[in-house]
């Protein structure tokens, strides 16, 4: 496993200690799918729920633990991973004005430094970092008739046509690129089928929730500029959580971490004094109930695996018992040089109404977490209502999507439990709309 290199330190004398001085979290639970993989491709039905629910429970606890685990035994070729690596750095090293020839909209094509800040309440200044996102090739669902304001500009905003570079500027670029995609959806279909499971629920269940197979994935190619002076206020990807359902992420350097809660730091490391919680506050509000008297920790690099993390639906359909759990990057070691990432971004159809699950309930529901007595979602929200929720605010320049969303979304109460480091709880009422 590899975590921060011993060489960070002496690259970042300027830089703020206590992003550097963390622990490495090295019992990051590991999720082994070939067995599921082999079953489906011969198509086995026995070996197929023998590998469901042999899977079941582990997803069930790392979820349930931190909503960050590593999966093993993916079956995707090592050569097409480090295919899409050099075709990202490839991409990256071109110049800006060639770059941005690819840009579209707000999460599909070129996005240049500093264009994203992810926790804008803690950042004076955006991240560090520069990103390309691509989107499927597949003929989106047309919209209905009677679709909303907000689903039409959902569309127009998230999923418009990829803009490719021709072969003469860089070649064999999207064709790279859609076969890492295609790749990586495959997986992430076969974990959102154990996740379900986790659930209490069918295999089906997310892939129900999309109309068109294959279309609600994003690959997002992620370089980050070793930043040697880097301070708290401005990261090279600020404190956040995912918006969707699952994201799946390969990474070629060590950088990313995650924000333990005080009851994992005490369980994997007892003597670690605990950090702040610096986070974004929408994050706080709406899905991950980020808890103060935690930890921030490295997520290391192992070979072989992809890191998945659950993103705000899953919190909100299991009532938080499952973790949308914060996360950031920092990249501050000169001598790795950039750091490359590859996320891949799996949501539902926009209108998909994200309700607690029966099962989730607190109080009565059978998966639920039996020390939480809050209902914290307790009316509905689409997919894309907390989409708009959320770019609203991680893209304040654009005016057009902070006025539809304030206009179209409904406001529900969430009722937002923060524990101290006393153990003692702090219930709020918000209005999610606020």
């Amino acid at each position: 496993m590899l975590g921060i290199s011993s060489s960070a330190a002496a690259a970042a004398v300027a830089a703020d200690a206590s992003l550097l001085h963390v622990p490495t979290f090295t019992d990051i639970p590991i999720l082994n799918v070939s067995a599921l993989i082999d079953a489906k491709a011969s198509d086995d039905s026995a070996a197929y729920a023998k590998a469901i629910a042999d899977l079941t429970m582990a997803m069930y606890d790392a979820s349930k633990s931190v909503g960050f685990f590593l999966v093993s035994g993916h079956g995707i070729d090592t050569a097409l991973i480090d295919d899409m690596f050099a075709m990202a750095r490839r991409f990256f090293a071109l110049p800006v004005d060639v770059k941005k020839t690819t840009s579209v909209s707000h999460n599909r094509g070129y996005m240049a430094l500093g264009e994203e800040n992810l926790n804008s309440d803690a950042q004076y200044d955006g991240d560090i970092k520069e990103a390309l996102d691509i989107g499927p090739e597949k003929e989106d669902a047309p919209l209905p008739d009677d679709a909303s304001e907000l689903d039409r500009l959902l569309a127009y905003r998230l999923r418009q046509r990829n803009r490719w570079l021709s072969d003469d500027v860089l070649p064999g670029f999207k064709q790279v690129s859609m076969k890492y995609y295609d790749k990586v959806n495959e997986l992430a279909e076969i974990v959102l089928e154990v996740l379900a499971s986790a659930m209490g629920q069918s295999t089906a269940f997310f892939s129900d929730r999309v109309k068109v197979p294959g279309t609600m994935g994003q690959l997002r190619m992620v370089r980050y500029p070793a930043a040697p002076g880097m301070q708290s206020s401005r990261l090279s990807c600020g404190a956040h959580s995912d918006y969707g359902c699952i994201t799946l992420l390969a990474a070629d350097t060590p950088g990313l971490q995650i924000y333990l809660s005080p009851e994992v730091v005490k369980r994997h490391f007892p003597a670690r004094a605990c950090s702040d919680l610096q986070a974004h506050h929408e994050s706080i509000k709406y899905a991950s109930g980020g808890q103060p008297g935690g930890s921030w920790a490295w997520v290391p690099v192992v070979p072989g695996t992809f890191i998945v993390n659950l993103g705000d639906m899953i919190s909100r359909w299991t009532n938080r018992t499952f973790k949308s759990t914060l996360h950031r990057v920092v990249h501050v070691d000169t001598d790795l040089g950039d750091r490359i990432s590859l996320p891949f971004f799996v949501d539902c159809d926009f209108d998909t109404e994200i309700r607690v699950l029966p099962a989730f309930l607190p109080g009565s529901g059978k998966l639920s977490d039996p020390k939480e007595h809050v209902l914290h979602f307790p009316k509905p929200i689409t997919m894309g209502q907390h989409l708009a929720l959320m770019f609203s605010s991680t893209f304040p320049e654009l005016p057009a999507v902070r006025k539809e969303t304030q206009r179209l979304t409904p406001s529900p109460v969430v009722h937002v439990t923060l524990r101290d480091e006393d153990g003692q709880e702090h219930e709020l009422a918000e209005s999610a709309g606020a």
